[in-house]
């Protein structure tokens, strides 16, 4: 039996999630990016016969064009007609809701039929909460599991985001428009250590907080894999900034870093979504002194401003949706689906950070020099699309008033702090 996919739908009323998706078809098709091919290589590998491919809720079939290049047949399912693509390879159908399950798996081609089926950014319509909560009751097979969902941007966004710094300018753009984090959080952090001989700053981009950790440890050790965004960091004399390239070693890290049981506190200042954490976790556990040190971890969601600017502000993180990186959304989900599997502290725990409110004066080329400065704008741009168009520009223009007024951005902040368990 063949779970009916589109009983499966969130509790949106499905007739008017279609007409939605029909209206949007031609914007959906120009504006969503293509899958790398390495990817349905990847999957084309695991499975010995590649005759049919199955592809739900395919939409404008930029997963379907990539299974088909492994596949003999491939079957879109999609409510929404019109964006369905016609194509020698592809058998489609829009099927009724109220389709059983034994007449959906008679038309995918019956039981035990399928090779490889795919859902491509297609959960989140359905009755399911998180992706990273997804039940997924089926063996391994090297990709994943039911606890860990395997990033497949990770390679391509360490690329891209090296490349965002392959220059001065940006690198610069990002040290001028980050805000600085309240010295009360390093306060509050440090009380929760016994000892304040050493910390640890990793993704400390442009040190800003670093220099705020080093108000309350003797040392403190900054690390990023960008040697041109430490070229603009904020210098203090008890921060030591160190480019750790990803060719480094565990060991090597482990021996710049103090050795085991050496480090107070580790930080990673809206930088820990683009970790390994399956490698980045272990040497927390290592290098944490136990017992005492923690680990404390944040993001900032979003900005507020005025309810108008707010609304553009939503317009244009909704544009940049098509290129967020799983990685990226870890942030924009306020860390509540990022795993931290550490003893809590009184600042959060896993699912539940502790929220928080950061404040920055900002003025109207302050806020375009911030979201200019945001990595997914740069991954855009790569794949030809501005993130940014005058006429969204203009928009915040308008909103924000006299170009000279300077305005108070509330950053929304999530906080997870924690110790080793033993």
């Amino acid at each position: 039996m063949i779970p009916n996919v589109h009983n499966m739908l969130c509790s949106v009323n499905q007739k008017d999630l279609t007409g939605l998706f029909g209206k949007q078809a031609a914007m959906s098709l120009a504006a969503r990016p293509r899958y790398p091919g390495k990817w349905f290589s990847r999957l084309a590998a695991l499975t010995p016969r590649r005759y049919l491919a199955w592809d739900i809720g395919t939409g404008n079939v930029q997963a379907t064009n990539g299974v088909a290049e492994h596949y003999k047949q491939v079957t879109q399912v999609k409510n929404s007609k019109s964006m369905l693509c016609h194509m020698p390879k592809f058998s489609i159908f829009t099927p009724h809701y109220q389709m059983s399950d034994d007449q959906l798996a008679d038309i995918i081609g019956g039981g035990n039929s399928v090779d490889l089926v795919t859902v491509a950014a297609a959960l989140r319509w359905y009755s399911i909460d998180c992706e990273k909560k997804l039940p997924f009751p089926f063996e391994g097979a090297g990709v994943g599991s039911k606890r860990q969902i395997v990033d497949l941007l990770s390679e391509e966004v360490v690329k891209e985001l090296e490349g965002a710094w392959d220059g001065s300018y940006l690198a610069a753009i990002y040290s001028e428009s980050r805000p600085r984090y309240p010295s009360e959080w390093f306060s509050m952090l440090a009380a929760l250590t016994p000892q304040h001989s050493v910390a640890w700053d990793v993704g400390t981009g442009n040190g800003q907080a670093a220099i705020g950790v080093a108000e309350q440890y003797k040392k403190v050790i900054a690390t990023d894999i960008s040697d041109e965004q430490l070229k603009h960091a904020i210098p203090h004399p008890q921060v030591q900034y160190v480019h750790t390239p990803l060719a480094m070693s565990d060991d090597e890290l482990v021996s710049l870093i103090g050795g085991e049981d050496s480090v107070d506190l580790i930080t990673a200042a809206t930088a820990v979504q683009w970790f390994d954490l399956d490698r980045f976790y272990p040497i927390v556990k290592r290098v944490l002194r136990k017992p005492g040190g923690i680990i404390a971890v944040w993001c900032y969601g979003s900005m507020e401003f005025s309810p108008e600017i707010d609304g553009i502000l939503g317009k244009f993180f909704e544009l940049g949706i098509p290129f967020q990186s799983q990685s990226f959304k870890i942030a924009l989900q306020c860390y509540k689906t990022l795993p931290f599997p550490f003893e809590s502290v009184g600042v959060g725990c896993e699912g539940q950070p502790l929220e928080l409110d950061m404040r920055k004066e900002m003025s109207f080329q302050g806020l375009l020099k911030f979201l200019r400065s945001l990595p997914v704008v740069h991954i855009a741009k790569e794949q030809g699309v501005d993130l940014l168009p005058e006429e969204l520009l203009k928009e915040f223009e308008r909103a924000w008033g006299e170009p000279e007024m300077v305005r108070t951005a509330i950053y929304k902040t999530y906080m997870l702090a924690g110790k080793v368990k033993l």
